[in-house]
């Protein structure tokens, strides 16, 4: 069959969904002793109680249930079959899907547990959140053991790898997606990978072949397709920065240990201790807040609210060969801090020279 062939009949089976706002049930914090290995069963669990809120239902399992090897299969958490094991066993139905976007997204009558990059691992997808539905402009996520918040899509987009989960209730027909997008999105990303081989090509002083110009006719329309019909990518310059940061971390500037004891001294800075909570609490530099590397973005959200963005944030973890601060400088560009500073010698030489 011929890709052109393919292509029109992934366009004429494509079927949409009328947009719409999903609720997530109120069922209060989940606790776990690993909550970052368990992002995916929070995930369904989630999922599955806003779908079965709708008919009046609950899951049919209790969340402690799914704290098995079948369901989190490794101590980085769950794989795409865990949850869709999970999802079965909490009383719904799942289908898997890749290469959606956020047209897909914007489309979805059911909730989507979606693949993304965790916190400090932008680019290395290993962390899954749930996506509950898009208002005024911003999608509704619940990220871990944390209640539902809202993120800017720009943001979700920078993370996200284009798979989903959705979940919806048993005997219904799983969601139909935008086909012709879905298709035209595989092709770009297959796309990259040509490129590659292309330039190889060029290098080596190889010809292509027919089949190569076709591939390359292809991903021009596919190409055309997303810049005019589905734009997607939502220009915002907090997550630009945030991506320019995580890249290349000389970009925020380092303070000495006399620049952090004048700041705190005059009460000119705000100061952010970045380290686990248990250490922050065993000591920590005078008036520094605890905003921990493993904070929930729900909560990170709630501390921030009324922090000045005139004032500059001082922002450190235990030594030099900590980067907890340098994850957490990421975090708060990406909310529009834009005067941060990282003390890299942190707490230990904080602690000594204090003495």
């Amino acid at each position: 069959m011929s890709s052109i062939a393919f292509l029109l009949i992934f366009l004429l089976q494509g079927q949409s969904v009328a947009p719409k706002q999903i609720e997530l049930a109120a069922d209060g914090n989940l606790k776990g002793d690993k909550s970052r290995a368990y992002c995916g069963i929070y995930a369904a669990y989630g999922a599955a109680s806003a779908v079965l809120k709708k008919s009046g239902g609950k899951p049919s399992v209790e969340f402690p249930e799914l704290l098995s090897d079948n369901y989190v299969s490794s101590y980085s958490g769950s794989s795409t079959e865990d949850l869709l094991r999970a999802v079965e066993k909490l009383g719904c139905d799942g289908k898997a899907y890749q290469c959606l976007s956020f047209r897909s997204l914007e489309g979805s009558s059911w909730p989507l547990i979606l693949h993304v990059s965790g916190r400090g691992a932008m680019g290395s997808y290993n962390h899954w959140v749930l996506f509950l539905g898009v208002d005024s402009g911003n999608v509704v996520i619940q990220d871990g053991e944390g209640g539902s918040f809202p993120m800017p899509a720009s943001e979700l987009l920078s993370r996200w790898d284009g798979k989903a989960i959705a979940v919806f209730p048993k005997g219904t027909a799983s969601p139909k997606f935008y086909s012709w997008e879905i298709l035209a999105n595989c092709i770009l990303l297959a796309g990259v990978g040509f490129m590659v081989t292309i330039a190889r090509s060029f290098a080596s002083r190889h010809s292509f072949k027919s089949q190569s110009l076709a591939f390359l006719a292809l991903l021009g329309v596919a190409t055309l397709y997303c810049i005019l019909i589905n734009p997607q990518i939502r220009i915002d310059a907090n997550i630009a920065r945030a991506v320019e940061i995580h890249t290349d971390r000389t970009m925020i500037k380092s303070i000495s240990y006399d620049d952090l004891q004048r700041s705190v001294l005059s009460n000119t800075a705000t100061v952010v201790d970045c380290r686990y909570r248990t250490d922050y609490e065993s000591g920590f530099i005078n008036n520094a807040i605890s905003v921990p590397v493993d904070v929930s973005q729900k909560q990170l959200l709630a501390i921030t609210r009324n922090l000045s963005r005139d004032v500059p944030i001082f922002l450190y973890c235990q030594s030099g060969g900590c980067h907890f601060s340098d994850i957490m400088a990421v975090e708060f560009a990406k909310l529009g801090f834009t005067n941060l500073s990282i003390y890299r010698n942190g707490y230990v030489e904080w602690e000594t020279k204090s003495k």
